[in-house]
Parts: C-alpha cells; sequence; structure tokens
C-alpha cells in the first residue's frame, strides 16, 4: 500500500515493526530487495547493513519525491474513487444533507448567503421520499427565514408541492396550494396543482377538488384554462348527492362562459348527455333541464364547435337535443328557442344560436352524424 517494493514479512505486526524502524533514507534500499520474504533475523541483519552506510547528501529529499510520487500513482485513485462514492451517499440522503445544512449555519447562522442558497433546500428535497425527509426540507425552509436567507427563486413552491406528494403529505399540498401566497413569492406551477386535483379525482375526494378549484379561480396569479374547469365539472359530475351533480356541475360550466374560457367538445358534450338523460329521467324537472340542455348547446355554438370540422359525436348529440324539441308544443317550442317564458318575449327575440344548427332538425343531424 505504500506504492513502492517493501519487503514481504510473515506477519502483519512484523512488517509493521521493519516499517517503522527505518527512517526515509532507506526507502531506497528497500526498493532494491525485490519484495523477496524477509522473516525476523533477515530484516535485523538487513537494519544493520543499511544503518552503517553513511547517507548521501540530498538522498533523503529524492527519496521522499520518489515516495510521494509513488502514493500518488497508487492510492490518489482509490481515493477520489472513495470520496466520489461518499459524497454520492451522502447525497441522497435527506437527513444527512440537513444536518450538514445546520452545521454551516452554527449557532449564529453567520453565513455567506452567495454560498448558502435555495438550492440547498432544493437537495433536501430532491431526496426526500418520506415524512421525516418533508419535514427537514420545511425546517430548513425555516432556518432560512430566520437568519434572513432570501427564498425568492420562482420554483421553490413548486419543488415544494412535488416533494409533498412524492412523501405522502397530501394535506399539505393542499394547505400549500390554498395558502403558498401567504409566504411565498412565486405561485406553483399549473400543470402541477391540476395533477394534485387529478390525483384527488381518481381518489374519489371530489369536494378537495371543488375546493381547490374554488381556490385557483379566485387566484389572481393563476390564469384560468380549460384544464381547471374540466376537472371541476369532472368531480361535480362525480358527487354522492345525485340531484345535486348537474347543478354544480351547470355552475362551473356557466362560470366558464363568463369568464371566456373555452372549452373543448368533449366536456360540452358530456354535460349536453347529462342533461338529456336527466330530461328522461325525471318527468317533474324536465322542462329545466331541456332548458340547460339548450344552455349548454349555445356554448357548443359560442366556442366555435357548430361550424367548420364537426365531430360525429356533436352531430348525435344535437340530433337527441333536437328530437326532444320536436316533442313539445308549439308554444312551449318557441318559447325553448327563445330563451323566454313570456309569449310576447319570445315572439320579439331571436332564436337561441344553437337552433339554428341544420334548421333544428334531428334527422339532418343524424345524417350529418353518418356522412362522418
Amino acid at each position: 500500500p505504500l506504492g513502492c517494493k517493501a519487503p514481504a514479512c510473515d506477519s502483519a505486526a512484523e512488517s509493521l515493526w521493519v516499517f517503522m524502524a527505518l527512517s526515509p533514507s532507506l526507502l531506497r534500499s528497500f526498493s532494491r530487495c525485490g519484495g523477496l520474504p524477509l522473516d525476523g533475523p533477515k530484516a535485523a541483519s538487513l537494519l544493520s547493513r543499511v544503518s552503517t552506510r553513511a547517507p548521501q547528501p540530498g538522498s533523503e529529499k529524492l527519496q521522499l519525491r520518489s515516495y510521494a510520487a509513488g502514493l500518488d500513482r497508487v492510492t490518489k485513485p482509490q481515493i477520489r474513487g472513495y470520496a466520489a462514492g461518499l459524497e454520492h451517499r451522502e447525497s441522497q440522503d435527506s437527513q444527512e444533507l440537513w444536518a450538514d445544512l445546520k452545521q454551516k449555519f452554527g449557532r449564529m447562522g453567520v453565513v455567506n448567503h452567495k454560498e448558502i442558497t435555495v438550492r440547498d433546500i432544493y437537495r433536501i428535497l430532491r431526496f426526500a421520499r418520506s415524512p421525516s425527509d418533508f419535514s427537514a426540507g420545511l425546517m430548513a425552509m425555516n432556518m432560512f427565514y430566520n437568519f434572513g436567507v432570501k427564498l425568492r427563486h420562482r420554483e421553490l413552491s413548486s419543488r415544494l408541492l412535488a416533494a409533498s406528494m412524492t412523501c405522502g403529505m397530501e394535506a399539505e399540498a393542499v394547505e400549500l396550494i390554498k395558502l403558498y401566497g401567504t409566504w411565498i413569492e412565486h405561485q406553483p406551477a399549473k400543470f402541477l396543482v391540476y395533477s394534485v386535483m387529478g390525483y384527488f379525482l381518481d381518489k374519489g375526494e371530489v369536494k378537495t377538488v371543488r375546493e381547490l378549484a374554488k381556490v385557483v379561480r379566485e387566484d389572481w396569479r393563476m390564469p384560468l384554462e380549460p384544464h381547471l374547469y374540466a376537472l371541476g365539472i369532472e368531480a361535480m359530475l362525480k358527487l354522492d348527492e345525485e340531484g345535486s351533480r348537474l347543478e354544480e356541475a351547470l355552475v362551473i360550466y356557466k362560470d366558464a362562459g363568463q369568464m371566456g374560457v373555452r372549452l373543448p367538445v368533449p366536456l360540452h358534450l358530456r354535460l349536453l348527455d347529462q342533461c338529456l338523460v336527466a330530461v328522461e329521467e325525471g318527468a317533474d324537472a324536465a322542462e329545466e333541464r331541456l332548458q340547460d340542455a339548450f344552455s349548454v348547446a349555445d356554448g357548443l355554438a359560442r366556442d366555435g364547435h357548430l361550424r367548420g370540422r364537426l365531430t360525429a359525436a356533436t352531430c348525435c348529440s344535437m340530433a337527441w337535443l333536437f328530437w326532444h324539441t320536436a316533442s313539445l308544443s308549439e308554444t312551449a317550442r318557441d318559447a325553448l328557442l327563445s330563451g323566454h317564458t313570456d309569449a310576447a318575449a319570445a315572439d320579439a327575440a331571436e332564436p337561441r344560436e344553437s337552433s339554428r344548427f341544420l334548421n333544428g332538425s334531428w334527422s339532418r343531424a343524424v345524417e350529418a352524424a353518418l356522412d362522418i
């Protein structure tokens, strides 16, 4: 291990005794031994012979250089590899990273803010896999706040949200989406928020999805997108209260129209079909549900889905709607198509835009669906 050809001995203790007995000036003599095995008497005789020689001037420095060169060739790569292994192993433990960060701050918290940054917190959150690891990241953030280290990175809330879901801290993720504005400067990424909402939707916690949709809807820093309304409407259609499913979904749907958010075709058709199913199932509220169906059809026309490239599903849903409309009396049909219950107002009002689709003929709508 010393990087030179040292005499081999019968035991580790004998080898240690030989090397400790020698001075640096005798290393060259050992290198000439050729690695031959030496027992105790041979080593003693070797020491007695070498000790009688007078060292040449400068020979010790030359031998020390060769000894250091031997160490550099033999052990440095091993040391580098071992150190790299230790660094890689320690960097994957959030608790050890948190302990190292506390040592850097010390008791007084006097640190260089250019060397200690938010990336140290990111390193802890990156390898967080348990609630205790997530707590270590929160304690690191708290220490940064206490000692005045700035946390203004725009990805901080997103990384924290992702770590909370990875560590199984679902309640913390919900609270973070709700209250991030009280202690973090930037909002979490929208796709992460939608992913959390989708997770709770798949889990069946639809009220949590509605709560998150409300929070995002009222947050001026998060622009409204169709994904938000799609998740909210889908969650409302899965409510346990069967009577309020469609009403809650229509509330979110009408809000999208008021805010000018263009919804995709499948979402329009999902609500339209649900309204028509309610028309056939409930005789008491059939007229009201038919009004809701025409409101959804107006949304289809408003978003431009009844013009240009039509789908077979759109034509089939509109044919179903027109078929129910054709079964009404003329007075009820005129009131429905105009959107007014008063007969005088219905005569003066213009018909709905959705009623102009294929002149309101369900047979033409079916033929169009077959031709697509």
